[in-house]
């Protein structure tokens, strides 16, 4: 089986930043996300219970009850629910300004639907729309199956029954759902300004449910006898949304994204599914789907689980057809944006496009993704008809079953230096199997190539949404 070595490193690229009145519009703060307001509500409680306990000395110095003809328990009670409410709360807000989850109330209380944007007041005739369906596959382990799809204005003109869209998937962090990247993503609201200010050409968005439920730690990994998510994903969401909606049915016209463990969701469905997308959106990633699905879904399969890491396979994987990867992270985020940067070398030293950008002064949150967005959807746009076509269920199946292989010769790393980048150290890629079985090749990678310390993501390290 012949190895091919590996091409010369290439350079990551960088980003141009997008004009100040765009971002001025999109990626910005809402008023739940201001340290001053939570900073506000929390010295309005301090005075309150400041002004209830003035207000009890003084009445108790002049013999007086707090207040006439009132229970002295009901009133203390209420003293205690409105501070307590107040710095409840104040806090909430200041945490939210961290997580930069919930942007507004409206984000916080509405459900996406099939309401019409408004942009800058004015209401767009034959606007977009946010379409909710349910993509149902008990089966793959998916109980309700939400998912939320963006068509652009005009998409249902007369003018526009024949025409065909490209399609981006969006995949949530965890804990989270599909809404997340509409309501604390923004995504109607960027897709709108971009396609107005001639940024992209109309797409649809599609965000599914990622997950078998908002509080499991599923990585949307392929977990036998548990759960199918990355088949789900990749194969049986993209065929609906193909069969109901007027998409452009190849790859060279389909993307796939996420945030946080989205991010490495997108990663690792893109890579083992190239036959289908052309191009990934990683933000905030990770380079390993971490400790907890090692155990809950992968029953502490150590080969699975690597070759489930695209910071260990990318080195080893063969990109026929090519890819275009866009990553980004926070600048307080330095966790992450090593292993961003480290997984955009990865690609650019197998020859393949990569593309980075840091968001300066944001954490690992959903600001920062909101922030990263319309670079993501311009990244998109720009690659959409440019990635060659090829490949083949079929093919990515043998490469996915020859790393499978590989790892199976490799002991299992122990918890003290277990990194996603305990990965080999080979120079070479490795082939799709030629005979019935992978293991069967004799001209593999070494059994057990030197393994280093890495900055990459240790899989005992807790991760955040």
């Amino acid at each position: 089986m012949a190895m091919r070595p590996v091409p010369s490193p290439t350079t990551v690229h960088t980003v141009t930043p997008l004009p100040r009145h765009l971002l001025r519009q999109v990626g910005h703060d809402g008023y739940l996300e201001s340290w001053g307001l939570g900073v506000a509500l929390l010295v309005v409680a301090g005075i309150v219970l400041a002004t209830f306990v003035a207000l009890a000395v003084l009445r108790r110095h002049r013999g007086r009850p707090l207040v006439p003809r009132v229970p002295r328990w009901l009133v203390l009670s209420g003293e205690a629910t409105t501070v307590l409410a107040l710095a409840l709360v104040g806090v909430l807000v200041m945490v939210n300004n961290y997580v930069g989850y919930v942007p507004t109330l409206h984000a916080l209380f509405s459900t996406p639907g099939t309401a019409t944007v408004h942009v800058d007041g004015t209401r767009q005739r034959d606007g977009s729309h946010v379409i909710r369906i349910h993509i149902h596959d008990a089966a793959d382990g998916v109980k309700t199956g939400t998912a939320y799809v963006y068509v652009p204005p005009g998409y249902y003109a007369p003018a526009n029954a024949h025409r065909r869209y490209p399609t981006i998937y969006l995949l949530h962090g965890y804990p989270g759902r599909p809404q997340d990247w509409f309501t604390a993503g923004d995504v109607q609201l960027t897709m709108d300004l971009l396609i107005r200010e001639g940024y992209v050409g109309p797409m649809i968005v599609v965000s599914p449910s990622a997950s078998t439920g908002y509080l499991d730690d599923d990585e949307c990994l392929n977990a036998p006898g548990h759960f199918a998510l990355e088949d789900y994903l990749a194969v049986k969401v993209v065929a609906r949304i193909d069969h109901q909606f007027r998409t452009d049915r190849d790859r060279a016209h389909r993307a796939i994204g996420g945030m946080s463990s989205g991010g490495f969701c997108a990663l690792n469905i893109g890579l083992h599914h190239l036959h289908r997308f052309s191009v990934i959106l990683a933000s905030e990633p990770y380079g390993d789907p971490g400790l907890n699905p090692l155990h809950r879904a992968l029953d502490g399969n150590w080969a699975l689980w690597r070759a489930n890491s695209p910071s260990f396979y990318i080195p080893l994987w063969h990109f026929e057809p090519r890819v275009a990867t866009f990553l980004d992270s926070g600048g307080f985020d330095m966790h992450t944006t090593t292993n961003a940067l480290r997984l955009a070398r990865q690609f650019a030293a197998r020859g393949q496009e990569a593309s980075y950008r840091p968001a300066p002064r944001v954490h690992h949150n959903w600001r920062e993704a909101r922030m990263a967005l319309p670079y993501s959807l311009i990244f998109a746009w720009q690659h959409f008809g440019h990635m060659p076509d090829g490949g083949s269920d079929a093919a990515d199946a043998a490469q996915f079953q020859a790393v499978l292989a590989y790892a199976r010769t490799l002991p299992p790393p122990s918890i003290a230096t277990a990194t996603a980048a305990s990965s080999p150290t080979a120079t070479s890629p490795v082939s799709p199997p030629s005979g019935p079985s992978p293991s069967a090749s004799s001209d593999r990678p070494p059994a057990t190539p030197t393994r280093s310390r890495s900055p990459m993501t240790s899989p005992t390290e807790s991760r955040p949404t």
